[in-house]
């Protein structure tokens, strides 16, 4: 199985069963749920303003 780090939770990640998202410079993050994707673009979004 090949893992990943979701970059919310630190929990490791089966990257077959992941939500994707393309990150800081194109390099894919992968999360447990869409749900920790929304928290980690909402905390990202905030940090523009």
């Amino acid at each position: 199985m090949r893992v990943a780090k979701d970059p919310v939770t630190g929990h490791e990640v089966d990257k077959a069963k992941a939500f994707i998202l393309a990150g800081p410079k194109r390099k894919a993050l992968y999360f447990e749920s869409q749900e920790t994707a929304r928290e980690y673009l909402s905390k990202k979004n905030k940090g523009k303003d």
